[in-house]
């Protein structure tokens, strides 16, 4: 399994038209996520989806990470310029409120204002407790069979 994840500062947010192709994305790579044997095979096309992002979406701060299978730890493999300070960081799995997005039903954690989110995990200190939105996409076999439409009643409205 893998996370996108999109962050959007507090004056602008993220609109709706780049929500529903940050989703769309995270259903179609689940498709492609199963059959990807090697790490590099991975990490390209997580490379490859944060370019296609930031290109048809405008979104700037966006950053892929993989789980290990082996640990559960979450390790960031690919970022926007603006996020590159998180390629290489690992997320233990009993940091943050991350790993969670991975047993919602559908895959989706929608943060309006990150700093009333104290357990959200910051890479960069200075961030810690500013404002802004957050959206988090799970990147699974599971995600892919999720419908692309949001559910009522789905955690995106968090």
């Amino acid at each position: 399994a893998a996370l996108l994840g999109v962050e959007g500062p507090a004056a602008v947010g993220l609109n709706a038209a780049q929500i529903s192709s940050l989703i769309r994305l995270c259903r179609h790579v689940g498709g492609l996520y199963r059959p990807l044997k090697l790490q590099r095979q991975t990490v390209s096309i997580c490379k490859q989806a944060v370019q296609w992002l930031e290109a048809t979406t405008g979104a700037r701060n966006v950053y892929i990470g993989v789980v290990s299978k082996d640990t559960g730890d979450l390790r960031y493999v690919a970022a926007s310029k603006t996020q590159e300070f998180m390629v290489g960081n690992v997320l233990n799995s009993a940091e943050g409120i991350t790993h969670g997005i991975f047993s919602e039903p559908d895959g989706l954690l929608h943060i309006k204002d990150a700093s009333q989110t104290p357990r959200l995990k910051y890479w960069n200190p200075d961030h810690q407790g500013t404002k802004g939105e957050v959206l988090l996409c799970a990147i699974s076999e599971k995600s892919q069979q999720q419908p692309s439409a949001l559910p009522q009643g789905s955690s995106f409205s968090s």
